[in-house]
């Protein structure tokens, strides 16, 4: 949820996320991918790299798997 929350801030649109396990631990320094698809129905791949034990995130859309 709040990837797809600063993605739709970002771009204005709405976005839905698939990030796989609903549940994930949130370790600092954990890296995954997801996939966000637009209301026009575009898709990108998402690397996301959790910052800190509270889940924060940060994420890029260049499409770059995580490392």
């Amino acid at each position: 949820a709040q990837v797809a929350a600063k993605l739709g801030s970002k771009f204005n649109t709405r976005f839905t996320v698939d990030c796989g396990p609903r549940i994930r631990a949130a370790n600092a320094g954990d890296e995954f991918t997801c996939t966000a698809m637009d209301d026009g129905g575009t898709s990108s791949r998402v690397a996301v790299v959790v910052k800190d034990s509270s889940g924060s995130v940060r994420f890029d859309m260049s499409g770059a798997a995580p490392k």
